[in-house]
């Protein structure tokens, strides 16, 4: 289906972008169909790629769209929901100008991309948080050698006080990290993911595309990180833990034993994902194991779209889930987070 003079809209499904995206070396697990078909199935979007083709009809560029519709019918374009960032694979100038053609000719509110795109009179780009990043290699002690003396201490003191270590894809590790995060994310006063976007979860990662890593202390779970794993990139994309067990640092037993196994296995880059830039503490934290940071910027086409992020609206609902029992933080995720896109 041609969507504009050059842009094809194909199938989430086509093998045509599962292939083209296998054979792009800066794909991470985010451009993948897999999560773009999570995102959708769970919340109830339309999912689709527009791109460009050869000749031959096979694709030569392409971005993963999600379609969200507002509370009041308006349309928006998104690549992608619930997403770090989504770099756009190849001919991005040509791309860009194509996308504003094509969310013109379709009446689209506004397209947001969580990436930086080339200058162009039609879109707009702003900075929205801070990224890290590890370069890592084969020699998993030279890594090591680069973290912070604060973090070596605390992996000898996660080792000295008994804490061990769970790398695994079933339910039951869904199970443990869920309840772990929804305890964070209560502590936090941020609601919670629905609970069926981590069942999909566990069908992508018991699919090979990532795993759930738990620290337990005398068989007691106390920390917990789900991440997503796929062509040399492995995304550290949630962390939780039970703040009554921070002093046996499980969380960085936790994060040195990863690095240490996508060293094993072949792994090019550790990513840490997006944090908010006033995130002073955590952005120590990730600083430390050598990472490096840079800042992350969306672009919109079309103007920039309404979203929940008031600081006023966070305020009253953190005080919400703080001062109330844990289900309603699952239920706040329930009903908020397909407009939170």
């Amino acid at each position: 289906m041609m969507v504009s003079d050059q842009l094809v809209r194909v199938e989430l499904r086509d093998p045509r972008w599962t292939d083209f995206v296998a054979r792009q070396p800066e794909a991470s697990f985010y451009n993948h169909p897999e999560w773009t078909q999570l995102v959708a199935d769970c919340y109830g979007y339309s999912a689709f790629v527009l791109g460009f083709t050869d000749e031959h009809g096979a694709l030569t560029a392409g971005v993963p769209v999600v379609e969200v519709k507002g509370l009041f019918g308006q349309r928006r374009w998104i690549s992608l929901p619930f997403t770090d960032y989504c770099p756009l694979l190849s001919r991005d100038a040509e791309l860009v100008s194509a996308l504003v053609d094509a969310s013109r000719s379709a009446r689209v509110k506004v397209v947001e991309l969580r990436a930086e795109l080339a200058e162009h009179p039609g879109v707009q780009r702003q900075v929205v948080g801070i990224r890290h990043r590890l370069t890592l290699g084969p020699d998993a002690d030279a890594i090591h050698q680069g973290f912070s003396r604060m973090h070596r201490r605390n992996i000898r003191t996660a080792m000295s006080a008994g804490v061990t270590m769970r790398r695994g894809t079933s339910s039951a590790d869904i199970d443990t990290f869920y309840a772990l995060h929804l305890r964070t994310r209560h502590r936090q006063g941020v609601p919670i993911q629905p609970r069926r976007f981590f069942d999909l979860l566990a069908v992508v990662l018991q699919r090979g595309h990532g795993f759930v890593s738990t620290a337990s202390w005398h068989g007691v779970p106390i920390a917990s990180a789900l991440f997503l794993a796929w062509n040399g990139v492995i995304i550290n994309k949630y962390a939780a833990s039970d703040e009554r067990y921070w002093k046996y640092c499980a969380n960085n037993l936790l994060t040195w034993t990863e690095i240490s196994w996508a060293c094993a296995n072949g792994y090019r880059m550790f990513d840490w994902g997006r944090i908010d830039a006033d995130q002073l503490g955590l952005r120590q934290f990730k600083r430390g194991w050598g990472a490096t940071e840079e800042p992350v910027s969306f672009s919109y086409i079309g103007g920039r779209p309404q979203t929940l992020k008031s600081s006023n609206l966070q305020d009253a609902l953190a005080v919400i889930i703080r001062r109330s029992e844990p289900w309603v933080c699952r239920v706040l995720g329930e009903v908020l987070y397909r407009y939170a896109a």
